[in-house]
């Protein structure tokens, strides 16, 4: 049944049949088409943005050390939820992996990157990856990474990398 919004469905009382001032007559209105949440298993992360033009939908990606990369972690409204026009429709997050996290190589950065490298890199992206700052006397120039406890390798998704900065005063 595709309704128009607000057109008249049915009712208590029959056309031309006549009623009192006191009798009740119910009216269904139709609220219009529901708009279902798809199931954002069915896509990739590259396509669920685009899966629904009606929802407000947010695809994010997300580390995990079980699920490998590109495949769905979860939705935070479940499929084949039904909205309408009338609802207050909520912002949908649809969670792809990331795989499994790998600690790239500083080097060269320098002390002030850190901070924005491990929140945009590691936290923001639900992974629990801290650093531990040792200075270390160094001909490179103060304040350059020059060494660290793990790189290029893949870590657990809580782990906190020694970080060694130079002091400039070799």
């Amino acid at each position: 049944m595709n309704q128009q919004v607000g057109k008249v469905i049915s009712q208590s009382v029959a056309k031309s049949e006549k009623i009192s001032k006191v009798d009740t007559i119910i009216i269904k209105l139709s609220a219009g088409k529901p708009i279902l949440v798809p199931d954002y298993a069915k896509f990739t992360f590259e396509e669920a943005s685009g899966a629904s033009k009606e929802l407000p939908v947010l695809a994010k990606q997300v580390y995990s050390d079980t699920v490998p990369y590109g495949d769905f972690i979860g939705q935070s409204v479940a499929a084949g939820t039904q909205y309408f026009i009338k609802d207050t429709i909520p912002d949908i997050t649809a969670t792809y992996s990331l795989g499994r996290v790998y600690m790239k190589d500083l080097s060269g950065q320098t002390e002030g990157d850190l901070q924005s490298a491990f929140h945009n890199d590691y936290t923001s992206k639900g992974a629990n990856i801290t650093y531990q700052i040792q200075y270390i006397n160094s001909s490179e120039t103060k304040g350059t990474v020059v060494a660290q406890s793990v790189l290029n390798e893949f870590v657990p998704l809580t782990f906190t990398v020694a970080i060694g900065i130079s002091t400039g005063n070799e």
